[in-house]
C-alpha cells in the first residue's frame, strides 16, 4: 500500500493511523443505533454542621461528575454526537467495512475490505496489481493467493484497520460540516498529539464523516491541514459470515 497512507495510519498508531470520491461513497450504509450512556447523579450533599453525641452521621459525599457533557446538541466528551454509534461498533471488534484510497493518478482505486469477529480478521486486498486475502487467527495470518492456490505466513501479523480505528488514543474537538469529495457532510474531528522523546509535539487530527448515521469517509490532517489521503467509506456493517475465517487447504509457499 502507499507509504504516505502507511505514514499516516502508524503515526495515528502510536496511533494511525475508518468502519471512501467514489460513486459508493454516499450510498446507503449499515446503521448501528447504541445510545450513548451518561452517569448522572441529583440532589445536593447533606448539611456538614459538625454532629452532636445524638446526632446520626452526616454525609458529605459530593455527587460525581459527568463524564460527558453536551453543548448544542453536541457531545464535548471522548466521543461526538454524530460517531458515538459508530465507535461503539470500532471498539466491539465486531465489524464488517470497506474502505477505498481514491488513486489521484489513475482511474483504479486501491480497496481494502476487512471482517473482524470474535478476535478473528479476514481482509481483502486489491492494491494496484496486488489482489490477495488474509485471514489472522491463532496470532498466525494467512496471506492467500487464490489465483494460483498458494498462501504463506506473514510475521508479524498486521492490521491494517486497526491503526486507522485507535479510537482509545482520540480526543474528540468539534462536530462541524464540509465539503467532502463533492458533497457536504457533517464530520466529528478528533485530535491525537504524540509527545516525542526530542520535545517536538505533534498535533493530528482526523474527520469522521458521516450521512444519516453511516460512516462514509476519514480525512487526516496534521496541524489542521489535510494530508491528502482520505478514505472512502463504501460499506460499514456488522454482516460476517462464518465462511471468511476458513482458512483453504492451499499448499504453503515458504
Amino acid at each position: 500500500m502507499k507509504l504516505r497512507i502507511l505514514g499516516t495510519v502508524l503515526c495515528l498508531a502510536a496511533l494511525v493511523a475508518l468502519f471512501a470520491g467514489c460513486s459508493a461513497a454516499g450510498e446507503g450504509l449499515g446503521k448501528i443505533k447504541v445510545p450513548l450512556t451518561t452517569d448522572t447523579q441529583t440532589g445536593a450533599p447533606k448539611p456538614t454542621n459538625s454532629p452532636s453525641p445524638t446526632d446520626e452521621p452526616t454525609d458529605t459525599t459530593a455527587p460525581p461528575t459527568p463524564t460527558t457533557s453536551t453543548t448544542n446538541g453536541t457531545e464535548t466528551g471522548d466521543v461526538g454526537a454524530l460517531t458515538a454509534d459508530i465507535f461503539r461498533a470500532i471498539r466491539s471488534r465486531a465489524y464488517h467495512i470497506i474502505f477505498v484510497w481514491p488513486n489521484d493518478e489513475s482511474d483504479e482505486e486501491e480497496m481494502i475490505e476487512v471482517y473482524k469477529k470474535d478476535g478473528l480478521i479476514a481482509e481483502v486486498v486489491n492494491m494496484g496489481d496486488a489482489h490477495y486475502r488474509t485471514i489472522t487467527k491463532d496470532n498466525k495470518k494467512y496471506v492467500i493467493h487464490d489465483d494460483n492456490k498458494s498462501m504463506y505466513l506473514e510475521w508479524p501479523p498486521t492490521d491494517y484497520d486497526g491503526y486507522l480505528f485507535d479510537t482509545e488514543s482520540l480526543v474528540f474537538v468539534k462536530e462541524d460540516s464540509e465539503n467532502f469529495h463533492g458533497k457536504t457532510y457533517r464530520y466529528d474531528e478528533y485530535e491525537y498529539t504524540s509527545h516525542e522523546p526530542i520535545g517536538i509535539n505533534i498535533s493530528m487530527q482526523t474527520r469522521f464523516y458521516v450521512e444519516d448515521g453511516a460512516l462514509v469517509g476519514i480525512r487526516f490532517l496534521y496541524g489542521g491541514i489535510p494530508n491528502g489521503d482520505d478514505l472512502l467509506i463504501t460499506l460499514f456493517d456488522t454482516d460476517i459470515p462464518d465462511s471468511v475465517f476458513v482458512i483453504p487447504d492451499y499448499e504453503m509457499a515458504f
